[in-house]
């Protein structure tokens, strides 16, 4: 094929995106989006929003790499859909990074290394940076003569998520093994069903990092950015289902029954 026959997706991904497979992955999260968003707002857990908005997002990435079928030349329908699978998931991670603040903040502070208060604020900031860096490198490689570099961009992003992402971990499991050994804590049975959903939600996390790591590392031509299974086996599935748990573990409905007890217990409702 002459690269004047080339669009914008082949010359980027190295197939045309399919269609069918783009418009159920936006069904999908579109759907999950709205029962996420349902759960906020019955909960009134506002806190919570960024989850269904980043998974709002997601669905419209998709809904936009359906459109390539049809605009396959169009530079802005890529940019954007490229910019929205990519980078919206960083909202899952900061969603995982305050629940688990919150948790933190009931169980008790001596339970984390670092202060709870403290911990979404760390892990959120360090989120935006690395989706900072995703969206700026993802915005300038859609242009052949940079668009090497913008891989770059978005590949330091990526690894820069994944570590982030690791302390985070460590940070979860030294408090679960600290509450465990503490005796029974102030949410009784409640914070071990969290900690396990974190367990769960934040595997399939790793399994996209790891994935999306390796994929940018392997460069334009890569055997996993030139096949398109992987995105949907290997991004799109672990990512659907590290938000999908949510739905029915919704975190509020095990956090705000002991809000009140955490305050009382902290001397904030006698203050």
């Amino acid at each position: 094929m002459s690269s004047n026959n080339t669009s914008v997706a082949e010359r980027d991904f190295g197939y045309r995106p399919n269609s069918a497979l783009a418009i159920v992955a936006a069904v999908v999260y579109g759907t999950v989006a709205s029962a996420l968003l349902f759960r906020v707002i019955r909960s009134r857990a506002w806190w919570g929003l960024c989850l269904p908005i980043g998974s709002n997002f997601v669905a419209l990435g998709f809904g936009l790499r359906f459109l390539l079928k049809y605009s396959p030349n169009s530079v802005a329908i890529f940019a954007i859909e490229e910019l929205f699978i990519i980078c919206a998931p960083a909202t899952f991670l900061a969603f995982n990074y305050i629940t688990y603040g919150r948790l933190i903040s009931y169980v008790g502070a001596e339970h984390s290394i670092i202060n709870p208060g403290k911990v979404a604020r760390i892990f959120v900031i360090s989120d935006v940076f690395t989706f900072l860096l995703q969206a700026g490198g993802s915005a300038i490689r859609t242009s052949a003569k940079t668009a090497k570099t913008g891989q770059t961009i978005v590949l330091v992003g990526l690894a820069a998520q994944a570590i982030s992402y690791s302390f985070f971990s460590v940070l979860l499991i030294k408090s679960h093994l600290s509450i465990k050994s503490s005796g029974t804590p102030p949410m009784g049975k409640s914070y071990i069903t969290l900690i396990w959903v974190l367990y769960f939600s934040s595997a399939f996390i790793f399994i996209r990092c790891i994935y999306r790591v390796v994929e940018f590392a392997q460069g334009n031509g890569g055997y996993l950015l030139t096949h398109e299974i992987f995105l949907y086996l290997m991004d799109t599935l672990p990512l659907i289902l590290a938000i999908t748990v949510y739905v029915p573990f919704w975190p509020a409905k095990y956090l705000e029954p002991h809000r009140k007890e955490s305050l009382e217990m902290n001397g904030v409702l006698h203050a």
